[in-house]
């Protein structure tokens, strides 16, 4: 993990600490679905605390899945709906160009450009000498928009059309006071998720709520330089660490992030792995 934090700018790589957290439900998670089980629900978690669940139909029927009726409780009390009728339109453009003394054919770049008709035949003919740029601009436009239902075919699977941060998840800032194995009421970050569904085509809905809260908190301040004594202090104080069926590490550092904007909000890459996470967790009904 820390070979993966790379350098700093400076040369000189500056872990300050350690954070480990786990994340529960208030039941224990299974070793299997059941079998009558006719919905479950895995929760996948990113290093930025961003949920996204998955839900999957266990059925031979169709599922209708009433985003308009299920939504997060945060750790705050805020509630925030799956559905949002705002269409959100986000546009991307690239433009490449070249230079060249060389001799080429005028048809190559009307062809390019998607010129058609007279005038690209005419170009296609025509030689231009001496030297030359071309450039090609492309524009995507993409809208998204939120189903208020969606509809999940026999044994099949979607996921929900959000993934909301959860504060205090992955947070190396928040994980300061340390607790370890604490119960559901004891706990400062909890949270729940309802998945509202149906298998009469909407004339009935049934409720999955779930409820999570972080069960450990530990935080270790590296000494020296030795980072890995700090996981050893962590692995003292919790010797299943790593048995939990959901849990992350945190390396606060002084590495300078950079942040590639792929393309808009649906595609972000960054140059720091500086956290790691491990599983998922699931409900069912």
């Amino acid at each position: 993990m820390i070979m993966t934090c790379g350098c700093s700018t400076s040369g000189k790589l500056s872990v300050s600490s350690v954070a480990y957290q786990s994340l529960r439900t208030d039941f224990a998670q299974p070793q299997s679905i059941a079998k009558d089980a006719k919905i479950a629900v895995e929760y996948f978690f990113n290093s930025k605390g961003e949920m996204q669940p998955v839900v999957y139909n266990l059925t031979s029927e169709i599922l209708v899945l009433d985003q308009t009726k299920s939504f997060v409780i945060m750790p705050d009390g805020s509630s925030l709906s799956y559905y949002d009728p705002t269409i959100r339109t986000s546009t991307t453009g690239t433009y490449s160009s070249e230079t060249s003394g060389a001799t080429f054919n005028l048809g190559g770049i009307t062809n390019a450009l998607g010129i058609g008709g007279a005038l690209g035949v005419l170009a296609n003919a025509t030689n231009v000498g001496s030297s030359h740029t071309d450039g090609i601009m492309r524009q995507n436009t993409v809208s998204v928009t939120d189903q208020p239902h969606v509809y999940i075919g026999p044994k099949g699977s979607v996921a929900m059309s959000k993934a909301y941060k959860i504060n205090g998840i992955g947070d190396a800032s928040y994980i300061g006071r340390n607790v370890i194995d604490v119960a559901p009421s004891a706990s400062t970050v909890r949270f729940s998720v309802c998945v509202s569904y149906s298998f009469d085509d909407g004339k009935h809905y049934e409720k999955l709520v779930t409820n999570f809260y972080i069960s450990s908190n530990i935080s270790v301040p590296v000494i020296d330089r030795k980072v890995s004594k700090a996981f050893y202090n962590i692995y003292e104080q919790k010797p299943d660490a790593l048995a939990e069926n959901m849990y992350l590490f945190v390396l606060p550092n002084n590495i300078k992030g950079v942040t590639t904007d792929v393309m808009g909000e649906f595609l972000v890459h960054s140059n720091i792995y500086d956290t790691y996470i491990y599983g998922s967790l699931i409900d069912f009904q």
